[in-house]
């Protein structure tokens, strides 16, 4: 007679998806609807919800719980909140701002000063214009970002988590800025204020 198979945990949330589900199956929606409540209250923390979102993704498992255990705070340095704040004004008469696509791309643009003084040109107005960027000897790190932040904004999130699967060197802080981009082009600029 042979072992019995050991039983996976149900999960324990409220959530009409995930009731009845065993947590190696994910959710069967496009995002989290229990996160989508949960960030904005606070309840949940980075770790938790980065986790849970992309427990689905079995290629980057390994990769987002290893950045993820590394995790101190959304923010690169002290100039990243201010540099967003300015591209938030230069573009303050796009309509499309108080998106969070639209939020998750500044987050990336603004992560280093290097980057962002190469895309302050395509600022405007009318919105984000990034065939204007000067991206000649950019660094691996800042391409990749600029990379991600060009499919966020043009709505290509699954091509770009498939970029992450992929062979290219991204190094972890990148890795770990888009991953975090990519909550917030899902869930809102609130995942930015996430306990770690």
């Amino acid at each position: 007679m042979g072992r019995k198979k050991k039983e996976q945990p149900l999960i324990k949330i409220d959530c009409e998806y995930c009731a009845d589900r065993r947590y190696y199956g994910g959710c069967s929606k496009d995002g989290c609807p229990w996160l989508e409540s949960q960030i904005p209250m606070g309840s949940v923390t980075y770790c938790e919800a980065v986790t849970k979102h992309f427990f689905r993704y079995k290629e980057l498992r390994p990769r987002v719980n290893q950045v993820v255990n590394k995790y101190e705070g959304p923010w690169t340095n002290m100039g990243h909140i201010p540099r967003m704040q300015t591209a938030g004004k230069m573009t303050r008469c796009f309509t499309e701002k108080d998106t969070s696509r639209y939020h998750a791309v500044m987050y990336l643009l603004t992560s280093s000063f290097d980057l962002f003084a190469r895309i302050i040109g395509c600022f405007s107005e009318e919105g984000l214009h990034l065939n204007r960027a000067e991206l000649r000897n950019i660094s691996p790190h800042n391409r990749a970002l600029f990379n991600a932040a060009c499919k966020i904004y043009n709505g290509n999130d699954q091509v770009l988590l498939t970029d992450l699967t992929g062979r290219d060197p991204i190094d972890d802080t990148a890795f770990q800025l888009i991953l975090t981009a990519l909550m917030v082009s899902q869930y809102g600029p609130a995942v930015l204020s996430l306990a770690p």
